[in-house]
């Protein structure tokens, strides 16, 4: 039974064909030209070729090359005119309030930039918690502890949580512990040239292209 919804926030609260993702990393390229005393092409260079051991642009920073205090790339990085990207969904305020369980925000971002999307949207209400990478101690998603810490926190085994993401490989790995969940994928990034989907059919959990499309499921689910 499911006891707790785990919502990721980037494009999983609103759609992937935002734009938002694009421009954080045109954000990243100039934070790391400008703190490796580097262009820009050769920024983007040093991001795409870094050792893969890294999982993230903040990760390599910190780990690699030498970046002590991670808040004034959080800040640098994250835009807060979401008007410009995306518009306010009522239909999404509409599910949520339906929703009979406890739900929380689980993040490779920072807080702050989670709390200006919920307030954007106007569904900060709906959350009772945010784990973000300062919870996690930098070492988000897809590290396994970054999941059990949140699990821990929450005091609930994997099977009671619900984990929606627009990630698969963050989805893949909540499923192996034995969370229930679902993908976002509204730009149909895992999908096969014929149209079906590839690959992770076999991992039996369900797919959405859209954060409103998960109604049906939490109707199976018993959440609303």
């Amino acid at each position: 039974m499911v006891k707790h919804i785990l919502f990721d926030a980037d494009q999983t609260l609103y759609p992937a064909s935002s734009g938002v993702e694009a421009e954080m990393i045109r954000r990243m390229n100039i934070f790391v030209a400008e703190y490796l005393g580097v262009s820009v092409e050769e920024a983007k260079s040093l991001r795409a070729n870094r050792d893969k051991k890294h999982n993230s642009t903040l990760e390599w920073l910190q780990n690699a090359k030498g970046l002590d205090n991670p808040e004034p790339f959080l800040a640098a990085t994250h835009p807060t005119d979401f008007e410009n990207f995306f518009p306010k969904n009522p239909a999404l305020i509409n599910l949520l309030s339906k929703i009979t369980v406890p739900c929380s925000i689980f993040t490779n971002s920072w807080a702050r930039h989670a709390k200006n999307i919920l307030k954007y949207l106007e569904i900060s209400q709906f959350f009772t918690n945010i784990f973000d990478l300062c919870f996690n101690n930098y070492f988000g998603k897809p590290h396994l502890s970054a999941f059990t810490n949140v699990l821990d926190f929450l005091g609930l085994e994997a099977k009671d949580v619900l984990f929606i993401d627009d990630v698969k490989k963050f989805t893949d790995i909540f499923h192996s512990l034995g969370a229930n969940v679902i993908l976002v994928d509204e730009l149909k990034v895992h999908r096969h040239p014929l149209g079906i989907f590839n690959k992770y059919d076999a991992k039996k959990y369900d797919k959405v292209y859209y954060i409103e499309e998960i109604e049906p499921i939490l109707e199976k689910l018993k959440v609303i």
